[in-house]
């Protein structure tokens, strides 16, 4: 509709911008025949004068001249604009037209033909000139249609208004319709939309704020959150300097999890987290910053005594009994350990001075007899520095050839043979004797050498696999543990080529556990792993059942093996646990998976699996300590003379 009434608008404007310009035309189609007739009678008024004035007559055919072609252009045009406002018009005029320009054009070549003949052939000839007036005169026939066509044309521009202004009208009462249509039914419901979308902006945006500075199981804020608070309050100009800041680790967490599952663990941090929240009240903040450790800032002002107070309130509200109901009836009691530094004890305020004292502090009374708060001081900084010298020999050793693999042999639980090896890392230093992997792999977690301690084990265990073959002992496969940093490093296939001297991992055993397959970087994992198996190595997730990937893990990727956690075969005596490892094993053997029962240490528990099942594969000290490679030697030797 309102196309429709535009171009209605727009045309009724053309004819009546049409319309005036041929009015216009017309007037000064009159105007010129005035002028002509005003010049004729100029000349019939001279012919009284004696010979009359030759100058006079040729200005007079000149002028006449310009006229005739004035008026000749001029109905051109005039032609043109009537026949447009003819098509376009439903009015029409009673003029004859097609005359009326005909009679102009005649007259217009009468005009030239006097100024073309001059004043030689016409000169003062009355009976000339006379005729000329009469045709030019005020009620001649062509002035008397020119006349009449102007009025029509002034009737037809006021016609023409007219319409404009009523279609004009419509076309602006249909304009606001519309819009008033839009409004109600386009812009207040889309400005509704925008107004939700607003709040629900809001919303996430305090959700983001929420899931960015609070964690997500325990509610309490994060480690950023921690940094802002710690910065806050370190540089506030008013703000007390002298107060504490608390790490506290919750005991034997890791055994929770792995023994009653991950549910479980992380109510209990929940339960614990919020029972802190509660005890330190409006002195402090909590804070957790991963895993089973807390963080606690506390604002007030405090000394030694002060802070060990708050923190014994703390302790006792964590070891109240947690009592879950389902799916069974458990108690649970968790211990913790505290450390504590003491903001005017620490050189520099910053969040990693605190946290790197309290941190030491709180390893300190994680040790064997060691109270279970301890506030960071002189003993400490010994410690630091004991920590220190000691990651300085483990780095040397590394360089040095000091860690070596002592091999801890995996059997046929049905026959006795031996089917393979695990590579376990011993560091060997001439001061401190034989290390075992508790005592240095925190080492190196720290200063980021577990790549390079698998590299170490690798290069030695090909060298020592070498040597086997060499005397003609088959030690068929040999396991070697992987960590995250190797499996993510899109070259590993090529470096085990370089560091094992050959393309054949036929007798490789590739051994992660289940938390890799939780990381970010799984994709990367997966993806190293089929490439792995395709060359030839077997896949072995270890402590199975700890680390709580999912079946969709377990399906998607290439494992041949799983190796049950010995926390489970400690507790077979439980029926809720001696389920589980069933469990375990009739999925692994439904998948057509091995088995390997680690931790194996009586002749009960090897009775346990062997008269249950049978094809599954057995390791722990009761089949065999790990042992170096000459005494591995010595073992596979007494095992070949033995079966012959």
């Amino acid at each position: 509709v309102i196309a429709s009434s535009s171009f209605m608008l727009h045309r009724q404007l053309a004819l009546q911008n049409d319309a005036e310009t041929t009015r216009h035309l017309l007037l000064q189609q009159g105007g010129d025949l005035s002028h002509a007739h005003g010049i004729v009678t100029l000349i019939l008024q001279s012919f009284d004068l004696p010979e009359g004035s030759p100058y006079l007559m040729a200005v007079a055919l000149t002028e006449l001249d310009r006229i005739a072609a004035r008026l000749r252009n001029r109905q051109e045009l005039i032609d043109d604009l009537l026949r447009q406002l003819s098509a376009g018009s439903d009015t029409s005029s009673d003029i004859d037209t097609a005359q009326m320009s005909r009679m102009v054009r005649e007259l217009a070549d009468k005009l030239s033909g006097f100024a073309k003949n001059g004043d030689e052939m016409i000169g003062w000839r009355f009976s000339l000139w006379a005729p000329l007036m009469l045709d030019l005169a005020y009620d001649a026939p062509l002035k008397i249609m020119l006349d009449r066509e102007i009025r029509h044309q002034d009737e037809r521009v006021r016609a023409s208004a007219q319409r404009t202004q009523i279609t004009n009208g419509i076309l602006t009462a249909i304009s606001f319709t519309v819009l008033a249509l839009e409004v109600v039914f386009i812009f207040l419901p889309l400005l509704r939309r925008l107004v939700r979308l607003g709040e629900r902006l809001d919303v996430m945006t305090l959700e983001l704020q929420q899931a960015a500075l609070y964690d997500a199981l325990t509610s309490v804020g994060n480690r950023k959150l921690l940094e802002q608070a710690v910065a806050r309050w370190t540089t506030h100009k008013t703000q007390p300097r002298n107060g504490a800041l608390m790490i506290i680790d919750l005991n034997d967490f890791k055994s929770i999890n792995d023994i009653y599952g991950h549910p479980v663990g992380d109510e209990v941090l929940r339960v614990s987290a919020q029972r802190m929240v509660g005890s330190i009240g409006r002195g402090g903040q909590v804070f957790r910053s991963g895993g089973d450790e807390f963080v606690v800032v506390w604002f007030e002002p405090c000394d030694a005594d002060g802070v060990i107070q708050v923190a014994e309130r703390l302790m006792a509200a964590i070891t109240v009994p947690i009592v879950f109901s389902e799916p069974v009836q458990i108690t649970l009691q968790c211990g913790a350990a505290v450390g504590i530094a003491l903001v005017d004890e620490i050189e520099g305020s910053t969040l990693i001075d605190l946290m790197r004292a309290a941190d030491l502090a709180q390893r300190m009374a994680k040790r064997p007899g060691a109270p279970c708060i301890v506030v960071y001081g002189q003993d400490s900084t010994l410690r630091q520095r004991e920590l220190l010298s000691l990651a300085s020999k483990f780095s040397a050793g590394l360089q040095q050839g000091e860690v070596q693999p002592y091999y801890q042999p995996i059997i046929d639980l049905d026959s006795g043979h031996v089917i393979g090896f695990e590579a376990l890392a011993r560091w060997i230093n001439p001061d401190l004797g034989v290390c075992l992997p508790g005592d240095f792999l925190p080492l190196a977690e720290q200063n980021h050498q577990i790549g390079i301690l698998v590299e170490v084990m690798l290069r030695r265990v090909a060298i020592d696999r070498q040597r086997f073959i060499d005397i003609g002992l088959d030690c068929c496969e040999i396991s070697v543990n992987f960590d995250e940093t190797n499996l993510i490093d899109d070259q590993l296939l090529n470096h085990i080529q370089e560091w094992i001297g050959s393309s054949d991992f036929s007798w490789l055993t590739v051994e992660i556990v289940e938390t890799v397959l939780l990381q970010r970087s799984w994709q990367r994992v997966h993806s190293n792993l089929l490439r792995l198996a395709e060359q030839g190595a077997t896949i072995a997730l270890d402590d199975f059942g700890t680390g709580h990937a999912s079946l969709q893990h377990l399906l998607s990727m290439p494992c041949k093996t799983i190796k049950i956690d010995r926390s489970f075969i400690a507790r077979l005596s439980d029926s809720s646990v001696a389920q589980i490892v069933h469990s375990m094993i009739e999925m692994a053997r439904g998948l057509d998976i091995a088995v390997v029962i680690e931790g194996l240490e009586t002749d009960e528990q090897y009775a346990y699996f062997r008269d249950r099942w049978r094809g599954l594969y057995g390791q722990g000290f009761g089949i065999g300590r790990p042992i170096d490679v000459d005494s591995t030697i010595c073992y596979l030797k007494d095992k070949l003379c033995s079966t012959t």
